[in-house]
Protein backbone atom coordinates (compact mmCIF):
# COMPACT_ATOMS: atom_id res chain seq x y z
CA UNK A 1 0.00 0.00 0.00
CA UNK A 2 0.98 3.35 -1.19
CA UNK A 3 0.50 6.06 1.44
CA UNK A 4 -1.10 9.40 0.61
CA UNK A 5 -0.07 12.95 1.28
CA UNK A 6 -3.12 13.64 3.53
CA UNK A 7 -4.17 17.24 4.98
CA UNK A 8 -2.48 16.19 8.39
CA UNK A 9 0.69 15.67 6.82
CA UNK A 10 0.75 19.19 5.15
CA UNK A 11 0.08 20.93 8.69
CA UNK A 12 2.86 19.20 10.17
CA UNK A 13 5.57 20.05 7.47
CA UNK A 14 3.96 23.17 7.49
CA UNK A 15 3.91 24.28 11.31
CA UNK A 16 6.56 26.76 12.82
CA UNK A 17 6.19 25.54 16.29
CA UNK A 18 6.47 27.62 19.98
CA UNK A 19 9.09 24.97 20.53
CA UNK A 20 10.93 25.64 17.12
CA UNK A 21 10.84 29.10 17.69
CA UNK A 22 12.55 28.52 21.49
CA UNK A 23 15.01 26.32 19.11
CA UNK A 24 15.38 29.07 16.62
CA UNK A 25 16.11 31.95 19.41
CA UNK A 26 18.50 29.71 21.38
CA UNK A 27 21.23 29.86 17.92
CA UNK A 28 20.34 33.52 17.80
CA UNK A 29 21.82 33.86 21.12
CA UNK A 30 24.90 31.63 19.91
CA UNK A 31 25.89 34.75 17.87
CA UNK A 32 26.55 36.71 21.38
CA UNK A 33 28.96 33.50 22.23
CA UNK A 34 31.27 34.86 18.84
CA UNK A 35 32.73 37.99 21.25
CA UNK A 36 34.12 37.69 24.47
CA UNK A 37 33.02 41.40 25.48
CA UNK A 38 29.49 39.26 25.77
CA UNK A 39 30.61 37.02 28.40
CA UNK A 40 29.03 36.37 31.70
CA UNK A 41 31.97 36.09 34.21
CA UNK A 42 30.48 33.83 37.27
CA UNK A 43 33.15 33.38 39.82
CA UNK A 44 35.72 30.52 37.78
CA UNK A 45 33.19 30.59 34.87
CA UNK A 46 33.55 32.14 31.82
CA UNK A 47 29.73 31.65 30.82
CA UNK A 48 27.94 32.46 27.39
CA UNK A 49 24.66 34.00 27.46
CA UNK A 50 23.09 31.31 25.93
CA UNK A 51 23.57 28.57 29.14
CA UNK A 52 22.15 30.94 31.48
CA UNK A 53 18.73 32.43 29.01
CA UNK A 54 18.21 28.60 27.31
CA UNK A 55 16.99 26.60 30.32
CA UNK A 56 14.62 29.77 30.90
CA UNK A 57 13.31 29.66 27.55
CA UNK A 58 13.31 25.32 28.24
CA UNK A 59 11.31 26.12 30.95
CA UNK A 60 9.03 29.56 29.87
CA UNK A 61 7.91 27.23 26.61
CA UNK A 62 8.09 24.46 27.53
CA UNK A 63 10.38 21.79 26.43
CA UNK A 64 10.29 18.10 27.78
CA UNK A 65 13.62 17.47 28.10
CA UNK A 66 12.74 14.31 30.03
CA UNK A 67 10.66 13.24 27.31
CA UNK A 68 13.25 11.86 25.45
CA UNK A 69 13.82 7.91 24.16
CA UNK A 70 15.48 5.63 26.99
CA UNK A 71 17.55 4.88 23.77
CA UNK A 72 19.56 8.35 23.66
CA UNK A 73 18.74 9.32 27.14
CA UNK A 74 19.76 6.67 29.27
CA UNK A 75 23.64 6.33 27.46
CA UNK A 76 24.05 10.55 27.31
CA UNK A 77 22.68 9.81 31.09
CA UNK A 78 25.49 7.68 32.28
CA UNK A 79 28.01 8.79 30.11
CA UNK A 80 27.47 12.94 32.03
CA UNK A 81 27.48 10.62 35.27
CA UNK A 82 30.63 8.87 35.35
CA UNK A 83 32.18 11.72 33.23
CA UNK A 84 31.45 13.95 35.44
CA UNK A 85 32.71 11.67 38.47
CA UNK A 86 36.07 11.51 36.43
CA UNK A 87 36.46 15.15 36.40
CA UNK A 88 36.41 15.20 40.09
CA UNK A 89 39.84 14.22 40.25
CA UNK A 90 41.09 17.60 38.91
CA UNK A 91 41.63 20.43 41.24
CA UNK A 92 38.88 22.18 39.95
CA UNK A 93 36.56 20.59 38.03
CA UNK A 94 33.48 22.64 38.05
CA UNK A 95 34.22 24.41 34.92
CA UNK A 96 34.29 21.48 32.59
CA UNK A 97 31.32 19.81 34.25
CA UNK A 98 29.57 23.29 33.32
CA UNK A 99 30.77 22.82 29.92
CA UNK A 100 30.12 19.12 29.16
CA UNK A 101 26.59 19.23 31.24
CA UNK A 102 25.55 22.73 28.83
CA UNK A 103 26.52 20.57 25.74
CA UNK A 104 24.50 17.74 26.91
CA UNK A 105 21.60 20.05 27.38
CA UNK A 106 21.98 21.61 24.36
CA UNK A 107 21.42 18.07 22.70
CA UNK A 108 18.67 17.21 24.38
CA UNK A 109 16.56 20.69 23.93
CA UNK A 110 17.30 20.41 20.32
CA UNK A 111 16.13 16.79 20.25
CA UNK A 112 12.16 17.97 22.28
CA UNK A 113 12.41 21.30 20.32
CA UNK A 114 12.53 20.51 16.97
CA UNK A 115 9.28 18.95 16.50
CA UNK A 116 8.66 19.94 12.25
CA UNK A 117 10.43 20.43 9.18
CA UNK A 118 9.53 23.40 9.35
CA UNK A 119 11.12 23.98 12.80
CA UNK A 120 14.96 22.75 11.35
CA UNK A 121 14.68 24.79 8.60
CA UNK A 122 14.53 28.07 10.29
CA UNK A 123 17.37 26.78 13.13
CA UNK A 124 19.45 25.95 9.89
CA UNK A 125 18.62 29.08 8.26
CA UNK A 126 20.05 31.02 11.48
CA UNK A 127 22.98 28.28 11.76
CA UNK A 128 23.88 29.44 8.04
CA UNK A 129 23.49 32.93 9.00
CA UNK A 130 26.05 32.73 12.48
CA UNK A 131 28.53 30.91 9.70
CA UNK A 132 28.68 33.54 7.52
CA UNK A 133 28.13 36.45 10.11
CA UNK A 134 31.97 34.53 11.06
CA UNK A 135 32.72 34.28 7.20
CA UNK A 136 32.24 37.74 6.71
CA UNK A 137 34.71 38.25 9.98
CA UNK A 138 37.42 36.56 8.71
CA UNK A 139 37.35 38.28 5.05
CA UNK A 140 37.42 41.63 6.53
CA UNK A 141 39.77 40.65 9.34
CA UNK A 142 42.34 39.47 6.25
CA UNK A 143 41.77 42.78 4.69
CA UNK A 144 42.64 44.52 7.95
CA UNK A 145 46.17 43.79 7.86
CA UNK A 146 47.71 43.05 11.80
CA UNK A 147 47.46 39.23 11.30
CA UNK A 148 49.26 36.75 9.97
CA UNK A 149 47.73 34.88 6.89
CA UNK A 150 49.48 31.78 6.91
CA UNK A 151 49.10 31.11 10.73
CA UNK A 152 45.27 31.42 9.76
CA UNK A 153 42.52 34.09 10.89
CA UNK A 154 40.49 33.21 13.74
CA UNK A 155 37.32 35.35 14.31
CA UNK A 156 37.05 34.11 17.59
CA UNK A 157 40.12 34.43 18.48
CA UNK A 158 40.06 35.00 22.46
CA UNK A 159 36.98 32.07 22.68
CA UNK A 160 38.80 28.83 20.83
CA UNK A 161 41.05 28.17 18.71
CA UNK A 162 40.96 27.45 14.81
CA UNK A 163 39.15 24.74 15.29
CA UNK A 164 36.45 26.82 17.09
CA UNK A 165 35.52 28.34 13.83
CA UNK A 166 34.67 25.28 11.94
CA UNK A 167 32.75 23.94 14.94
CA UNK A 168 30.70 27.19 14.55
CA UNK A 169 30.00 27.19 10.84
CA UNK A 170 29.98 23.49 9.88
CA UNK A 171 26.45 22.38 11.09
CA UNK A 172 25.33 25.67 9.30
CA UNK A 173 27.02 24.54 5.84
CA UNK A 174 26.02 21.07 5.82
CA UNK A 175 22.29 22.36 6.28
CA UNK A 176 23.29 24.77 3.08
CA UNK A 177 24.62 21.97 0.79
CA UNK A 178 21.76 19.01 1.67
CA UNK A 179 19.47 21.82 0.76
CA UNK A 180 20.09 22.51 -1.95
CA UNK A 181 19.38 19.32 -3.88
CA UNK A 182 15.76 20.26 -2.68
CA UNK A 183 15.53 23.54 -3.77
CA UNK A 184 16.82 22.88 -7.40
CA UNK A 185 13.99 20.46 -7.71
CA UNK A 186 11.57 22.86 -6.96
CA UNK A 187 13.17 25.63 -8.67
CA UNK A 188 13.17 27.80 -5.97
CA UNK A 189 15.52 30.29 -7.77
CA UNK A 190 16.42 33.58 -4.79
CA UNK A 191 16.79 30.82 -2.08
CA UNK A 192 19.15 28.78 -4.17
CA UNK A 193 21.24 31.93 -5.16
CA UNK A 194 21.23 32.79 -1.24
CA UNK A 195 22.53 29.39 -0.19
CA UNK A 196 25.09 29.08 -2.90
CA UNK A 197 26.55 32.54 -1.77
CA UNK A 198 26.32 31.32 1.65
CA UNK A 199 28.03 28.28 0.89
CA UNK A 200 31.05 30.27 -0.86
CA UNK A 201 31.30 32.83 2.12
CA UNK A 202 31.48 29.64 4.33
CA UNK A 203 34.36 28.20 1.93
CA UNK A 204 36.46 31.59 2.41
CA UNK A 205 36.16 31.76 6.30
CA UNK A 206 36.36 27.87 6.15
CA UNK A 207 40.17 28.41 3.72
CA UNK A 208 41.39 31.68 5.73
CA UNK A 209 40.82 29.41 9.47
CA UNK A 210 44.58 27.63 7.68
CA UNK A 211 42.70 24.60 9.62
CA UNK A 212 43.26 21.58 7.64
CA UNK A 213 40.97 19.52 9.48
CA UNK A 214 38.14 21.96 8.67
CA UNK A 215 38.94 21.63 5.16
CA UNK A 216 38.73 17.74 5.32
CA UNK A 217 35.15 18.42 6.78
CA UNK A 218 34.23 21.71 4.64
CA UNK A 219 34.86 18.80 1.85
CA UNK A 220 32.86 16.00 3.12
CA UNK A 221 29.42 18.23 3.45
CA UNK A 222 29.96 19.36 0.15
CA UNK A 223 30.48 15.97 -1.53
CA UNK A 224 28.09 14.52 1.03
CA UNK A 225 25.44 17.70 -0.18
CA UNK A 226 25.92 16.80 -3.98
CA UNK A 227 25.15 13.21 -3.61
CA UNK A 228 21.85 14.47 -2.72
CA UNK A 229 21.27 15.54 -6.49
CA UNK A 230 21.55 12.23 -7.61
CA UNK A 231 23.69 10.89 -11.08
CA UNK A 232 22.34 13.51 -13.83
CA UNK A 233 23.43 15.97 -16.02
CA UNK A 234 22.17 18.42 -14.21
CA UNK A 235 24.35 16.58 -11.11
CA UNK A 236 27.45 17.45 -13.68
CA UNK A 237 26.52 20.72 -14.61
CA UNK A 238 25.79 21.98 -11.05
CA UNK A 239 29.38 20.18 -10.27
CA UNK A 240 30.87 21.69 -13.08
CA UNK A 241 29.62 25.03 -12.00
CA UNK A 242 30.40 24.45 -8.37
CA UNK A 243 33.45 23.30 -8.64
CA UNK A 244 34.73 26.91 -11.17
CA UNK A 245 33.75 29.06 -8.36
CA UNK A 246 35.18 27.31 -5.37
CA UNK A 247 38.14 27.62 -7.87
CA UNK A 248 38.33 31.00 -8.68
CA UNK A 249 37.53 31.79 -4.49
CA UNK A 250 40.70 29.76 -3.77
CA UNK A 251 43.01 31.60 -6.34
CA UNK A 252 41.38 34.41 -4.87
CA UNK A 253 41.46 34.14 -1.44
CA UNK A 254 43.64 31.77 -0.17
CA UNK A 255 46.00 30.07 -2.87
CA UNK A 256 48.90 31.29 -0.41
CA UNK A 257 47.90 29.94 2.86
CA UNK A 258 46.97 26.54 0.68
CA UNK A 259 50.13 26.15 -0.94
CA UNK A 260 51.62 26.98 2.40
CA UNK A 261 49.52 24.30 4.06
CA UNK A 262 50.11 21.55 1.66
CA UNK A 263 53.82 21.96 1.44
CA UNK A 264 53.78 21.61 5.11
CA UNK A 265 52.07 18.39 5.38
CA UNK A 266 54.44 17.33 2.32
CA UNK A 267 57.48 18.11 3.55
CA UNK A 268 56.24 16.27 7.28
CA UNK A 269 54.79 19.11 9.70
CA UNK A 270 55.40 17.39 12.94
CA UNK A 271 52.48 18.22 14.68
CA UNK A 272 50.48 15.26 12.35
CA UNK A 273 53.40 13.00 14.06
CA UNK A 274 52.74 14.76 17.87
CA UNK A 275 48.92 14.02 17.27
CA UNK A 276 49.14 10.41 16.57
CA UNK A 277 51.29 9.94 19.24
CA UNK A 278 48.86 11.83 21.72
CA UNK A 279 45.81 9.77 20.40
CA UNK A 280 47.82 6.81 21.18
CA UNK A 281 49.21 7.46 24.54
CA UNK A 282 46.03 8.72 25.63
CA UNK A 283 43.97 5.59 25.02
CA UNK A 284 46.88 3.55 26.85
CA UNK A 285 46.30 5.77 30.01
CA UNK A 286 42.67 4.97 29.64
CA UNK A 287 43.57 1.09 29.29
CA UNK A 288 45.71 1.60 32.67
CA UNK A 289 43.46 3.33 34.57
CA UNK A 290 39.72 1.36 33.06
CA UNK A 291 37.19 2.93 35.67
CA UNK A 292 37.24 6.11 35.48
CA UNK A 293 40.26 7.73 34.23
CA UNK A 294 42.41 10.11 35.14
CA UNK A 295 40.07 13.17 34.86
CA UNK A 296 41.24 16.11 32.48
CA UNK A 297 44.00 17.73 34.06
CA UNK A 298 45.41 14.69 34.99
CA UNK A 299 45.74 13.28 31.24
CA UNK A 300 47.46 16.93 29.74
CA UNK A 301 49.81 16.43 32.69
CA UNK A 302 50.52 12.58 32.06
CA UNK A 303 50.31 13.36 28.41
CA UNK A 304 53.01 16.01 28.72
CA UNK A 305 55.76 13.75 30.96
CA UNK A 306 55.21 10.66 27.88
CA UNK A 307 55.69 13.18 24.89
CA UNK A 308 58.53 15.19 27.03
CA UNK A 309 56.96 18.71 26.63
CA UNK A 310 58.52 21.63 27.90
CA UNK A 311 55.98 22.94 29.58
CA UNK A 312 54.58 19.69 31.30
CA UNK A 313 51.51 19.97 29.58
CA UNK A 314 50.16 18.67 26.30
CA UNK A 315 46.34 18.94 25.56
CA UNK A 316 45.02 15.44 23.36
CA UNK A 317 43.74 17.19 20.54
CA UNK A 318 40.88 14.57 19.52
CA UNK A 319 38.16 13.35 21.41
CA UNK A 320 38.44 10.11 21.23
CA UNK A 321 41.47 10.22 22.94
CA UNK A 322 40.21 12.43 25.61
CA UNK A 323 37.19 10.63 26.79
CA UNK A 324 39.14 7.18 26.99
CA UNK A 325 42.14 8.72 29.02
CA UNK A 326 40.28 11.40 30.97
CA UNK A 327 37.13 9.67 31.45
CA UNK A 328 38.02 5.51 31.15
CA UNK A 329 36.44 2.59 29.48
CA UNK A 330 33.15 3.24 30.76
CA UNK A 331 32.83 6.88 29.55
CA UNK A 332 34.29 5.70 26.11
CA UNK A 333 31.56 2.89 26.14
CA UNK A 334 28.62 5.23 26.69
CA UNK A 335 29.63 7.66 23.75
CA UNK A 336 29.56 5.06 21.09
CA UNK A 337 26.67 3.51 22.50
CA UNK A 338 24.89 7.26 22.29
CA UNK A 339 26.55 7.40 19.18
CA UNK A 340 25.21 4.31 17.84
CA UNK A 341 21.53 4.47 19.25
CA UNK A 342 20.67 7.99 17.57
CA UNK A 343 21.40 6.11 13.86
CA UNK A 344 19.34 2.93 15.02
CA UNK A 345 16.21 2.49 13.36
CA UNK A 346 13.24 1.99 15.52
CA UNK A 347 11.21 -1.14 15.14
CA UNK A 348 8.03 -0.76 12.93
CA UNK A 349 5.81 -3.29 10.96
CA UNK A 350 7.18 -5.05 8.11
CA UNK A 351 4.83 -3.41 5.61
CA UNK A 352 5.85 -0.04 6.74
CA UNK A 353 9.04 0.69 4.34
CA UNK A 354 6.39 2.87 2.09
CA UNK A 355 6.08 5.20 4.93
CA UNK A 356 9.54 5.04 5.80
CA UNK A 357 10.29 6.00 1.98
CA UNK A 358 7.71 8.70 2.38
CA UNK A 359 8.74 10.60 5.69
CA UNK A 360 12.03 10.22 7.27
CA UNK A 361 14.17 8.69 4.85
CA UNK A 362 15.92 11.61 3.69
CA UNK A 363 15.99 13.14 7.10
CA UNK A 364 17.54 9.39 8.29
CA UNK A 365 20.30 10.23 5.39
CA UNK A 366 21.16 13.65 6.54
CA UNK A 367 20.94 12.14 10.29
CA UNK A 368 23.72 9.54 8.90
CA UNK A 369 25.78 12.51 7.35
CA UNK A 370 25.99 14.31 10.25
CA UNK A 371 26.82 11.86 12.54
CA UNK A 372 30.10 10.90 10.18
CA UNK A 373 30.89 14.52 10.37
CA UNK A 374 30.96 14.93 13.54
CA UNK A 375 33.16 11.69 14.46
CA UNK A 376 35.42 12.54 11.45
CA UNK A 377 35.51 16.21 13.34
CA UNK A 378 36.58 14.44 16.66
CA UNK A 379 39.54 13.06 15.23
CA UNK A 380 40.79 16.27 15.25
CA UNK A 381 39.08 18.09 18.38
CA UNK A 382 38.03 17.30 21.76
CA UNK A 383 35.98 20.92 21.67
CA UNK A 384 33.39 19.09 19.69
CA UNK A 385 31.42 17.60 23.06
CA UNK A 386 30.91 21.08 23.89
CA UNK A 387 29.90 22.45 20.84
CA UNK A 388 26.44 23.75 20.97
CA UNK A 389 25.87 24.15 17.46
CA UNK A 390 26.78 20.26 17.10
CA UNK A 391 24.84 19.64 19.18
CA UNK A 392 21.76 21.65 18.21
CA UNK A 393 22.50 20.06 14.72
CA UNK A 394 22.53 16.63 15.89
CA UNK A 395 19.76 17.14 18.22
CA UNK A 396 17.71 18.64 15.46
CA UNK A 397 18.37 15.98 13.44
CA UNK A 398 17.43 13.51 15.87
CA UNK A 399 14.38 14.94 16.56
CA UNK A 400 12.88 15.23 13.10
CA UNK A 401 13.40 12.05 12.92
CA UNK A 402 11.85 10.58 15.25
CA UNK A 403 9.23 12.81 14.63
CA UNK A 404 8.45 12.06 10.86
CA UNK A 405 9.06 8.16 11.73
CA UNK A 406 6.02 8.65 14.52
CA UNK A 407 3.98 10.43 11.93
CA UNK A 408 4.94 7.70 9.30
CA UNK A 409 3.30 5.18 12.12
CA UNK A 410 0.34 7.21 12.12
CA UNK A 411 -0.50 7.06 8.67
CA UNK A 412 0.63 3.41 8.30
CA UNK A 413 -2.31 2.54 11.41
CA UNK A 414 -4.93 4.95 9.58
CA UNK A 415 -3.98 3.34 6.59
CA UNK A 416 -4.62 -0.26 8.03
CA UNK A 417 -7.17 0.38 10.80
CA UNK A 418 -9.64 -0.90 8.55
CA UNK A 419 -7.94 -4.02 7.07
CA UNK A 420 -7.49 -5.01 11.29
CA UNK A 421 -10.68 -4.41 12.59
CA UNK A 422 -13.28 -6.81 13.08
CA UNK A 423 -16.30 -6.94 10.56
CA UNK A 424 -19.61 -5.67 12.55
CA UNK A 425 -21.77 -8.19 13.57
CA UNK A 426 -25.59 -6.95 12.84
CA UNK A 427 -27.70 -8.32 15.99
CA UNK A 428 -31.47 -8.67 15.48
CA UNK A 429 -34.18 -9.30 17.81
CA UNK A 430 -36.41 -12.39 17.28
CA UNK A 431 -40.28 -12.01 18.17
CA UNK A 432 -41.07 -14.42 21.34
Amino acid sequence: MTPSLSHTDSTWENTFTNTGKAAFVFVLLLFLSTDSEFRIVLGPLWVPPYILICPLIALIVPVRLFKIPNKVLVPIGVFFTIFSIALLQDPNPFPEMVKLGSGIFSLLFFIKAVQTPKDYHWVGFALVCLGVFLGVKSMILATTGGVSRLAGINPLDGIGNKNAQSLYTLPGLFYAANLLPTLFRKNQLFRIAFYLGAIIILIIGSILSANRSGWIASAIVLLWGIGGFGISIRTLVIMGFFGIATLFVVQEFGQDIIDYKVEQTIEGYSSDNKRQTLVTESILIGLENPFFGVGKEGLILELGRRVKSLTGRVDPHNLYGYLMGAGGVFVFTAFFTFMANLIRRPKAPSSYAPYREKYEKSYRYMLLGFVVLYLIRGFFTREIIYSPTFMCMLGSLFGLVSRSHAQGVRAWYTDHKAETEPEPVLVTSQAS
